[in-house]
């Protein structure tokens, strides 16, 4: 009986992180999307659409707080274009 109940917690653990995903994901998804073809294009119009509306999402989410640091996880098109060049092998 005591084993089961040491279960318990851990199953409730596991159950309150199986929310629904974050709302911006969508928004991520697209920005993404829109960077495929950065290295062979450069920075177009619709990539930087698509990142002031993740960027949005992300701050009304008030996700991502460390936005100052380099570990924030969304880049700017013109930093992701730059980073083609300092991976030449990496290009799309």
């Amino acid at each position: 009986m005591i084993q089961r109940l040491g279960a318990l917690p851990l199953l409730f653990v596991l159950l309150a992180g199986a929310g629904d995903p974050p709302k911006f994901q969508a928004e991520l998804q697209r920005y993404r999307e829109a960077l495929g073809p950065i290295c062979r294009t450069g920075v177009r119009p619709e990539m930087l659409e698509r990142y002031r509306e993740a960027a949005a999402a992300l701050e009304a989410a008030n996700y991502g707080g460390g936005q100052d640091n380099n570990f924030w996880g969304l880049k700017t098109p013109e930093r992701v274009w730059l980073e083609c060049f300092q991976s030449p092998g990496d290009m799309r």
